[in-house]
């Protein structure tokens, strides 16, 4: 066991908080199972040891119209192609319900760049679920929200506020990758690092 793991099992076995130093040094190190060790532990002396949880969640994809083009998505349509959807509010009703009636609460609610859907009918779908059914909200990738945004010619911090207002709870990472070069070239029309960066700063302080 090298020094800095040594540091770090003391701190974790004292109960203390790790720093980002810590979980950077982790990170760097590649030793899952020292991760995983500690984090078992920790997990023993909070929960009941004989105990493990898991969450019930469903994905939903209310578009698969893009315009991307993204070189790794088999996903997507064209606006315009006889393939392209969008659901109705209804079916994502219906999708919810069987959800719950799973024992489920989270939906993680995804989709495509849409040309023709502003953040009204962002706010009727959020509305609309949060009316019908206790479900959990977490939904919208960082392209999606700066996209509606755009579309919607709305500052980051105001969209991000009237989704939240409307009834999203989190958002995903949906990071992919932050290295420009490699975001050019595997998804050369989604926003810069630097732009993800900046959304996912304002989501933090917004809450």
């Amino acid at each position: 066991m090298s020094g800095f793991q040594s540091d770090i099992e003391r701190k974790v076995l004292a109960g203390e908080r790790l720093t980002g130093e810590d979980a950077v040094a982790l990170l760097k190190s590649h030793d899952l199972n020292f991760l995983a060790a500690l984090a078992d532990w920790k997990r023993k002396q909070v929960t009941d040891p004989a105990r493990v949880t898991y969450n019930i969640g469903r994905n939903i994809n209310y578009t698969n119209v893009c315009w991307v083009r993204c070189k790794f998505c088999a996903f997507y349509r064209k606006p315009g192609d006889d393939e392209g959807y969008v659901l109705p509010v209804e079916t994502v009703l219906e999708k919810c319900g069987e959800l719950v009636r799973a024992g489920g609460r989270e939906v993680l609610l995804q989709g495509g760049l849409h040309p023709k859907l502003k953040i009204e009918w962002y706010e009727d779908l959020l509305r609309a679920m949060k009316a019908a059914w206790p479900v959990d909200i977490h939904g919208f990738s960082s392209t999606e929200i700066n996209y509606i945004a755009h579309i919607s010619r709305l500052s980051l911090e105001e969209t991000l506020r009237r989704l939240r207002d409307a009834g999203l709870d989190s958002i995903p990472g949906a990071a992919e990758m932050i290295v420009d070069s490699v975001r050019d070239a595997i998804a050369p029309f989604k926003e810069k690092s630097e732009r993800w960066t900046e959304l996912m700063r304002t989501a933090h302080r917004l809450g």
